[in-house]
């Protein structure tokens, strides 16, 4: 009597790893698609969320507050703080902002509220915009350096070649509410 073998022949496994190299050519393209779009929608929701910051220490002191880039030279890419406006001091108790021409990096006074956040700027984004300053009032609503309510935030690759749907948006309303469009990459 013959002993019955167990296991794969060579054919079998042939035809499984060439269905396998067939699936990972097709899934590695879109994995990196989806890769993508998650970075995108993370920086967007960053500056949002400082947007939302800012809009709410705005409301809950009474004091103007901005969010500006670190560094006006790189603009938006180079990071962004959010701060109080202290050149408007609520009662007199804080001294004022010290914008060192390269942006508002450098805060003089005596309290250590002035700078609530900084937000760093993740690698190969490409931040465009025409606004340098935006400020929120003490009633929750926004003001842009460009007095154009129109203006935007634009986050997109560096890389982008076009894609649908890569690029961010961030359009301001009066109220001081932030929304985040997605739309296609300009070259």
């Amino acid at each position: 009597m013959m002993k019955m073998q167990r296991g794969f022949t060579l054919i079998e496994l042939m035809i499984t790893l060439v269905i396998g190299v067939i699936l990972l050519a097709v899934g590695i393209p879109s994995f990196k698609s989806i890769t993508d779009n998650t970075r995108m929608a993370a920086s967007a929701n960053n500056l949002v969320m400082a947007m939302l910051l800012a809009r709410s220490e705005a409301v809950k002191t009474g004091l103007e507050v901005y969010v500006a880039p670190l560094d006006a030279s790189e603009g938006w890419s180079g990071g962004y703080i959010v701060g109080f406006d202290l050149s408007k001091p609520k009662n007199g108790k804080y001294d004022d902002v010290i914008a060192d021409g390269e942006g508002f990096s450098e805060l003089d006074g005596e309290t250590d509220d002035e700078e609530l956040r900084t937000f760093e700027v993740k690698a190969n984004l490409n931040y465009t915009s025409d606004i340098g300053l935006i400020m929120y009032q003490a009633d929750g609503t926004v003001t842009l350096d460009t007095d154009d309510i129109s203006d935007v935030i634009a986050i997109q690759p560096t890389d982008c070649d076009g894609a649908a749907g890569k690029r961010r948006e961030l359009k301001f309303e009066n109220t001081g509410q932030v929304r985040v469009v997605a739309k296609d990459c300009t070259t």
